[in-house]
């Protein structure tokens, strides 16, 4: 398993967060943000640092989170990270962490980074699921399929704890499928964490890509260039009433020949892209993925024939921020 999967460090991170409160506040939908002149906005933090990887193969979990909490401090202008993660999260949640595990996925430190702050705002570990499609999977990723309540948890949907998925279809636009439980049942907060990757399709698969793997049919929307599908499943309420924070793990990133990780394209960007707008999120996912292929002399999305279209019709849909003028973009 890899360093910093879920259970291997639980009694050093319940120590860390013993004591920790939550802070009252949520953001809104979009997590936008008004400026004296009523322009709406959105904050995402760009967080870069090579400390989070000890050589290229090994992350260093540990510098993950120090990177983690400045950007969610700097995210929600707390004055430091427990009462930034404190105004994203509260005691009572129960949080379903969606991570990514086909193709090059979503590594387990990340992931755990995540579920280390939302335990700061002071949730118990028995209410963080890491989840995704399949037990295998998420075993696959190097996630430790875990179900006990006690303890931070991960499972698939097809898991028996996962409870499959729902009896009846939904629907979100022109989207119809089943929902997993798993999003639609006990959890009151949702993150989405992705990986920062290029997608034959898409153009990008990225914080809103991310819940195709929440319903049981995402074969069926993949034609062009994912849209408005991607955009429409996200206007569901079970995701866009319950995400709270995208966090776009950027540890390792690819530039093309996605989703498959392909060694030629990928590259060591040490970083994470948060966010509470999920398309701004999105937005600046392919401005990163789109700077890299420029320096590999590569041709543009666009003129690829696979521009990420879903992005402006999510805006569209009232989901987020697209426009970049309108993207407050922080880097630390």
């Amino acid at each position: 398993m890899m360093d910093g999967a879920p259970g291997i460090s639980r009694r050093r991170l319940l120590a860390r967060a013993a004591g920790a409160a939550a802070s009252a506040g949520f953001a809104g939908l979009t997590g936008g943000r008004v400026l004296a002149e009523g322009r709406k906005t959105a904050r995402v933090v760009v967080a870069r640092d090579d400390a989070v990887r000890t050589d290229d193969a090994t992350l260093n979990p540990g510098e993950i989170r120090k990177m983690l909490d400045e950007a969610v401090r700097r995210l929600t202008d707390a004055k430091d990270a427990r009462s930034a993660w404190g105004a994203l999260f509260s005691k009572h949640d129960v949080v379903a962490v969606k991570v990514n595990c086909l193709g090059m996925g979503t590594n387990p430190a990340v992931a755990l980074a995540v579920a280390e702050g939302i335990v700061s705002a002071g949730a118990p570990w028995g209410n963080i699921i890491f989840w995704d499609r399949s037990d295998r999977e998420l075993s696959a990723a190097g996630f430790e399929i875990q179900t006990g309540s006690a303890r931070l948890r991960a499972f698939g949907t097809d898991n028996p704890a996962g409870g499959g998925y729902g009896n009846e279809i939904e629907f979100a636009g022109s989207v119809g499928s089943l929902f997993s439980r798993i999003l639609t049942g006990a959890a009151t907060a949702v993150v989405s964490v992705p990986a920062l990757k290029d997608h034959d399709l898409a153009g990008a698969s990225l914080g809103m890509k991310n819940f195709f793997g929440a319903i049981h049919n995402p074969n069926k929307y993949h034609g062009n260039n994912c849209d408005p599908y991607i955009a429409e499943l996200c206007s569901h309420p079970c995701i866009a009433k319950k995400l709270r924070l995208v966090v776009v793990d950027g540890t390792l990133a690819l530039a093309n020949g996605g989703p498959a990780l392909n060694r030629k394209f990928a590259w060591n960007y040490n970083g994470l892209i948060v966010g509470k707008d999920m398309v701004a999120v999105d937005r600046v996912g392919v401005d990163t993925i789109e700077a890299r292929r420029k320096e590999l002399q590569l041709p543009t999305l666009e003129k690829l024939g696979r521009a990420p279209k879903y992005i402006e019709t999510a805006a569209k849909l009232g989901l987020g921020i697209a426009a970049e003028a309108s993207i407050e973009r922080v880097e630390i």
